[in-house]
């Protein structure tokens, strides 16, 4: 699912190229006087009159001068935080990151609840990618100042790309409660809940949202998907067609459309929409070549590459098709397999003339063809898909070795496929994959069941 993201500015000061330095044009965060316990003006000791040197060439633009007034109050008087805080803001504008951050640090290290200061280093070590400290310091920023809702807005974010989904959405209701209006956001967060398996709240804002953009494709696609996802399949097609009619090269939408209509059975518009796989924003990306990829046409002896796509499921569901093209298009037939497989497709696929590894792909071949999209170019429905079985075959030598290793165990063999590959790059697909996957304690009671292993 593709999240609609808007970036918040990483800094509350604005700048601008004025006399050779990025002059802050934006003082709303600037202390311009020093605060006493009790709010008011301490009287002017040798740092306040620093200070305010150095407040008022801050406010001016003039860096140089700020930080050399305000390194001067700090030197003979430490213990002000609005004193750090300011030259946190002079270091920032003049792009000195690490001394803004301990200028920052120092600020809050004199006063803790400084919810602007703790917001400062926030955004600052989030751009050094300090993700971890970064959050800890937004969330103080909010704890000391519910109204800081762009910080609410950020750490919600952070927190939803390290998958915690539960604290992520915590912050993400405090700023739609505080903007119900920012209809952006709330898309977001309806994102986040599906996302952490809320799925049905997620489909009530989402038809909010279409009430208030109906021809926003999006929010249609995520419609769609939600329903597709709670196994609405048939409820879902009219969101995705919609999708497509105000965005034809919605690629999650063809390619979710072509899912759907595979799941009902509808092949012949199911594996063209299944092609769109390749544009999606995915780690998945089309192998190129300069032969050309088949097209279905007799092979009459030429040699055609296969190569493995996705996962090793996959690979183990449509490899059947190597032996179509072998019986019945006459081509000589190389595979290109994952790794952990090579053994396997090697010794069990007498049709597959050779197979080698993605890593090793030989180039002297006629034609090629990603693995996935065999039915496609074969036009394969439910009366033409390969159904012999089996079409992978045990290697004799092994049979006999693992019979052999389990002749002393008779009980009934039972072999679990438990997890898929947790390896993804984004949130939103690891939950996917976790979403049909179990954890391994929880088989843990079959265990027991007598006459089983």
């Amino acid at each position: 699912m593709k999240h609609s993201l808007h970036i918040i500015a990483l800094s509350c000061i604005a700048f601008s190229m004025q006399a050779q330095h990025n002059v802050p044009t934006d003082t709303s965060d600037i202390h311009f006087g020093i605060l006493g316990q009790d709010g008011g003006i301490i009287d002017a000791p040798t740092y306040e009159e620093y200070f305010n040197r150095g407040t008022d060439a801050l406010r001016r633009g003039d860096l140089d001068t700020a930080i050399i007034n305000l390194e001067k109050s700090k030197n003979d008087n430490n213990r002000v935080p609005q004193t750090h805080f300011n030259l946190g803001i002079a270091y920032e504008a003049q792009g000195k990151i690490d001394e803004a951050i301990e200028a920052f640090k120092d600020a809050i290290l004199q006063r803790l609840d400084y919810p602007k200061a703790h917001h400062q280093l926030a955004k600052l070590l989030q751009r050094r990618g300090l993700l971890d400290q970064a959050i800890v310091h937004y969330e103080q920023a909010v704890q000391y100042d519910p109204s800081l809702i762009d910080a609410a807005l950020t750490v919600a974010r952070l927190l939803c790309e390290q998958e915690r989904f539960e604290d992520s959405l915590e912050y993400f209701e405090r700023y739609v409660k505080s903007k119900p209006n920012d209809l952006n956001v709330t898309f977001e967060y309806a994102n986040a809940l599906n996302t952490a398996q809320y799925t049905e709240q997620a489909l009530e804002i989402y038809y909010a949202l279409l009430r208030e953009r109906p021809n926003e494709s999006g929010i249609l696609y995520n419609t769609a998907y939600t329903l597709k996802k709670l196994g609405r399949i048939k409820d879902a097609m009219p969101y995705y067609q919609a999708a497509l009619k105000r965005n034809p090269r919605h690629a999650e939408a063809h390619f979710s459309l072509g899912l759907a209509h595979l799941v009902t059975g509808d092949f012949k518009q199911g594996w063209p929409e299944y092609e769109w796989r390749w544009q999606r924003n995915t780690q998945l990306s089309p192998r190129t070549f300069s032969q050309p990829q088949w097209d279905g046409s007799p092979l009459h002896g030429k040699t055609i590459l296969l190569h493995a796509e996705q996962g090793l499921g996959d690979t183990f569901q449509f490899i059947r098709y190597a032996k179509v093209i072998k019986e019945q298009y006459h081509g000589t037939v190389i595979f290109a397999s994952q790794r952990p497989l090579h053994t396997i497709v090697s010794r069990c696929c007498p049709y597959i003339d050779r197979v080698v590894t993605l890593d090793a792909i030989p180039t002297s071949f006629d034609a090629h063809a990603p693995l996935l999209s065999l039915p496609f170019i074969l036009k394969s429905d439910e009366q033409t898909i390969p159904h012999e079985i089996p079409y992978i075959i045990p290697d004799p030598t092994l049979v006999e070795q693992w019979r052999a290793k389990l002749s002393k165990d008779t009980r009934f063999k039972v072999g679990i496929c438990w997890q898929g590959n947790s390896n993804y790059s984004t949130p939103f697909l690891r939950a996917v994959v976790a979403a049909k996957s179990i954890a391994l304690r929880q088989l843990a009671p079959f265990g027991s069941v007598t006459d089983v292993s």
